[in-house]
């Protein structure tokens, strides 16, 4: 990771400017060369002696200027040379030789030939020009009773009058966050929780609460105690495979958290996008209590590109749901839409979630071969991703420095840490973004034998 810090001293006007315009000449003089890696939010703003937010301004405002370019989950970097301006380079660095294991959706296992003979049935459908007009904005009841098919487990029936139809499981949260929040509130959520979370709250101008986890997930106590000293109504979590630990909190841990939301009068939005992946789910935390918690699930184990989400909401959140949904892009996209409900209906959802399943479980195997003289021990679940809590010495920065340089690309726990969350010196580690398994076999073998090498000391004359 880059060391550069801009000296601002001399500079005038508001002090997010004056760091924008210096990495504006740091470019220009060729201090900071394209592809080039900033320094984290937390560590410039440490550097600097300001807050983390004035550091979010900086860099959004050399963005706008053309100056760098942000990958959610990796960093912001100098925009130019190969740099792709997505952020999601997946394809250019299959291209570059790096083996992505930073990225979190899983592999084709025959989605691409379902997606082509779907794409054949839709256009001789008699129905298909309907697809191009516009819907309501929660969804056509058919896509509803789809999306609340599919988010049923067990004796829960999710009632599609409660269920709206979303562009994605990202946009499911933050039209949550908009019907139950206003700027100034506090969202809790895990020590550890989703990246996009924390620009949500950061847009949405909601402080955030990191709460403790064990390795059942979020404590009930630190939820208990947050509610007691705090005014926050909302409760962010991810009780299935959360991400970035891959924790699965098992039911009686379900009903604790569950208790003190209805003792308190606190709302929990259940982000569930990777449930699917788990051959007995846990219930869910809407069907515990129904009348304190929003529901979230999505597509992405099916196919991430197909940008379906599905929302289940209290009835009294309902209208103001809809309306976030209405205010951001009016619609998800219906021909999409149309494309899920066929696959949840015809049976295609669940034969790709088992084929997922399986794959999960083969890569696992993988890592633990590579792995368990760490310690990693592969779970029995189709999670694809884990935890990698690095040994002493090592220091997060430093081994992804090393893992980059040798070709894989990881996500360290500053990514996904909350607001004052100590860092944790771990990383994330993804086994479906490559989708070769002979690649992630060999991207596994490099992270064992750095974990093998103890970490060289770099020396710096002053």
């Amino acid at each position: 990771m880059t060391i550069w810090i801009p000296d601002i001293s001399e500079r005038s006007g508001p002090r997010y400017l004056a760091i924008s315009d210096a990495i504006g000449d740091a470019i220009e003089a060729g201090e900071l060369s394209p592809q080039e890696k900033l320094p984290t939010h937390r560590e410039l703003a440490y550097q600097l002696g300001v807050t983390v937010g004035t550091i979010t301004r900086a860099y959004k405002e050399a963005e706008r200027q053309g100056h760098l370019v942000g990958e959610v989950g990796r960093g912001t970097f100098v925009r130019g040379g190969n740099l792709p301006e997505n952020q999601f380079a997946v394809i250019h660095r299959q291209e570059t030789g790096v083996i992505d294991m930073s990225l979190n959706f899983p592999p084709d296992c025959g989605r691409t030939a379902q997606f082509a003979q779907t794409l054949k049935n839709l256009s001789r459908s008699n129905t298909l020009h309907s697809l191009l007009d516009y819907h309501p904005a929660a969804g056509t009841t058919h896509h509803r009773q789809a999306g609340a098919e599919w988010m049923s487990t067990g004796d829960w029936k999710a009632d599609p009058e409660e269920v709206l139809v979303t562009t994605g499981g990202q946009h499911a949260i933050s039209s949550a966050l908009m019907a139950l929040t206003k700027p100034g509130d506090t969202l809790l959520c895990e020590e550890f929780t989703y990246p996009v979370t924390k620009v949500l709250a950061q847009e949405l101008g909601l402080k955030l609460h990191g709460l403790a986890m064990d390795d059942k997930g979020l404590l009930p106590e630190a939820l208990a105690s947050a509610c007691q000293t705090d005014s926050a109504k909302v409760l962010y979590c991810m009780p299935s495979f959360h991400n970035p630990t891959g924790i699965y909190m098992p039911e009686e841990r379900r009903q604790e958290i569950c208790d003190v939301a209805v003792r308190y009068g606190l709302t929990i939005i259940d982000d569930d996008v990777f449930g699917h992946l788990h051959p007995a789910p846990a219930p869910p935390l809407a069907s515990m209590i129904p009348d304190n918690a929003c529901y979230v699930v999505s597509t992405k184990n099916l196919a991430p590109g197909l940008r379906i989400g599905f929302l289940r909401v209290p009835k009294h959140i309902l209208a103001a749901a809809e309306t976030a949904i209405r205010t951001t892009c009016w619609m998800a996209p219906p021909f999409m839409a149309e494309v899920v409900t066929r696959w949840i209906e015809d049976g295609t959802a669940d034969q790709l979630i088992k084929e997922q399943y399986t794959e999960a479980n083969y890569r696992q195997k993988i890592a633990e071969a590579h792995l368990g003289r760490h310690g990693y021990r592969a779970p029995n679940h189709g999670a694809y991703h884990f935890w990698l809590p690095l040994p002493e010495p090592w220091r997060e920065d430093r081994f992804l420095a090393l893992a980059r340089e040798r070709g894989v690309a990881l996500i360290g726990s500053d990514t996904f840490a909350a607001p004052r969350t100590p860092l944790a010196h771990a990383v994330r580690v993804c086994l479906g973004c490559t989708h070769d398994r002979s690649r992630v076999d060999q991207g596994l073998e490099i992270i064992s034998q750095i974990l093998d090498e103890p970490p060289r000391d770099s020396l710096t004359v002053v």
